[in-house]
C-alpha cells in the first residue's frame, strides 16, 4: 500500500473514499474496503477475480455472509481503527466454488493509512490467494494419511507375521530341540551329531492292545494324552529331550542336545516320577493300567531325517539296548542295564535282577531301579 505512487505523492488529508477506491482498483493485489458496520463498500477487480464473481455482487454484502469465520471477531477488527500500525491475520481459510472447486486464502485486516482515512473510518481487507499452496498442503496431508495407513497396515502385517512366526517357532520346537531348529533355519541341511555319554529311556503302557479293544477310542486317546502330557512336563522339568511316541511307547533321552554329566540321574528321576504318575492316575481312574520302563546308557548318533515331515531321532547300539531293557522288563518296574547301574549305584537303590537273555544281545546282567538312597 505504502509504495503506491498516488499515495506517496498525495498526502492531502482531505482524500475521500472515492480516491481510496480509485487507488484500490489500480493495485494488483486483492483489496476490499469494510465499514464499521462490517459491510463491504468497495472491492477491486483482483479481489473479485480471486473470488470468481463480479464487484457488484460483493459490494454491499455483510462481511460475515461471505466470510463466516469473522463472526464474533467484529469488536477485535474495529480495534484496528485505533491503532493504524496493527494488523489482524486470518489464515488457512477456504470456500467452495461449484465451477472452480475449493479456494484457499489468507485474509489480513488493517486500518486505512491516516492520509486516506475517511469519516466514518474504513478497514482495509487484503486477500492472498493460497489455493495452490492449499492444494499442495491437502495433497501432502492426503499423502501423510496414506502413509499413516500404509504404516498402520504394515504394522498390522508385521504383528500378524510375528504371531505366525511365533506359532511356527512353537510348532517347530515341539518337533525339534531348539539348537537343532536354529541350525535348520540357518540352512544346515545335514544334521548329524555324535554324543558319547547319554542315557535313553523307553516306557510302554502294559496291556495297551488288549485295553484298546474294550475301551471307546476317544476315551482311550484322551487317557493316553493325559498320561503323555504329564510325561512331557516331567521331561521339561528334568531337562530331558523327548524323542518320540509310537503308539503307547514313550522315548526320552538325557545328555543331548546339551551334554551333561548328570544324564543318568535325570533319567532315573524321570522314571521314578513316571511310576508315581501312573499310581496317582490309577487312584482316580476306573481303568487300571501299568507301565514298563527300560533304561540304558552309552554313545548314540543323533540327527534329523526326512525333508517334509522331518523328525529328530537317535541311532546306535545303546538305543537298541534301552529298547530291549523295556521289552524284557517287568510291569511296574524300572529295568536298567549294567552300564546305567554303574552310573547310579552310589545314589540310588538298585536291586540286581540277575542275568537274562536279551534278544540280539545274548545274556546281560540287569537291575531294577527302586528309588533314591
Amino acid at each position: 500500500w505504502h509504495w503506491h505512487p498516488i499515495y506517496k505523492n498525495t498526502m492531502d488529508p482531505q482524500l475521500n473514499a472515492a480516491l481510496a477506491v480509485h487507488i484500490l482498483n489500480r493495485l494488483n493485489v486483492a483489496y476490499a474496503l469494510i465499514n464499521t458496520e462490517m459491510t463491504i463498500i468497495a472491492i477491486n477487480p483482483v479481489m473479485a477475480a480471486q473470488w470468481h464473481t463480479s464487484q457488484t455482487e460483493l459490494i454491499g454484502q455483510p462481511l460475515d455472509n461471505i466470510i463466516p469465520e469473522i463472526v464474533g471477531m467484529e469488536d477485535m477488527l474495529l480495534m484496528l481503527l485505533e491503532d493504524p500500525e496493527d494488523r489482524f491475520p486470518l489464515s488457512k481459510l477456504q470456500r467452495f466454488d461449484e465451477t472452480h472447486g475449493r479456494i484457499y486464502f489468507d485474509l489480513y485486516f488493517e486500518a486505512l493509512p491516516a492520509a486516506l482515512q475517511t469519516d466514518p473510518p474504513l478497514l482495509l481487507m487484503t486477500m492472498v490467494d493460497m489455493t495452490e499452496h492449499g492444494e499442495m498442503e491437502q495433497t501432502l496431508m492426503q499423502q501423510r494419511n496414506e502413509l499413516s495407513l500404509h504404516i498402520a497396515e504394515r504394522k498390522r502385517a508385521e504383528t500378524a507375521l510375528r504371531a505366525e512366526k511365533a506359532q511356527t517357532e512353537h510348532l517347530l520346537l515341539n518337533i525339534l530341540p531348539k539348537p537343532i531348529a536354529d541350525r535348520l533355519r540357518e540352512g544346515d541341511d545335514t544334521i548329524v551329531d555324535n554324543f558319547v555319554d547319554v542315557t535313553i529311556l523307553f516306557a510302554d503302557i502294559v496291556g495297551f492292545t488288549e485295553w484298546s479293544s474294550r475301551v471307546e477310542p476317544t476315551h482311550l486317546i484322551s487317557l493316553l494324552n493325559q498320561v503323555f502330557s504329564v510325561f512331557d512336563w516331567l521331561a521339561q522339568w528334568h531337562k530331558l529331550e523327548k524323542i518320540k511316541t509310537i503308539g503307547d511307547s514313550y522315548m526320552v533321552v538325557g545328555g543331548l542336545p546339551y551334554p551333561t554329566k548328570a544324564h543318568a540321574e535325570c533319567i532315573a528321576e524321570m522314571a521314578l516320577d513316571m511310576q508315581r504318575t501312573i499310581l496317582e492316575l490309577n487312584d482316580v481312574s476306573i481303568e487300571k493300567f501299568d507301565i514298563r520302563i527300560g533304561i540304558n546308557s552309552g554313545p548314540v548318533i543323533a540327527g534329523v531325517i526326512g525333508s517334509t515331515k522331518f523328525t529328530y531321532d537317535l541311532w546306535g547300539d545303546a538305543v537298541n539296548t534301552a529298547s530291549r531293557m523295556e521289552t524284557h522288563g517287568t510291569p511296574g518296574r524300572i529295568q536298567i542295564s549294567e552300564t546305567t547301574y554303574e552310573l547310579l549305584k552310589d545314589k540310588y537303590i538298585c536291586e540286581p535282577r540277575g542275568e537274562i537273555n536279551i534278544k540280539g544281545k545274548g545274556t546281560m546282567m540287569t537291575y531294577f531301579l527302586d528309588g533314591r538312597q
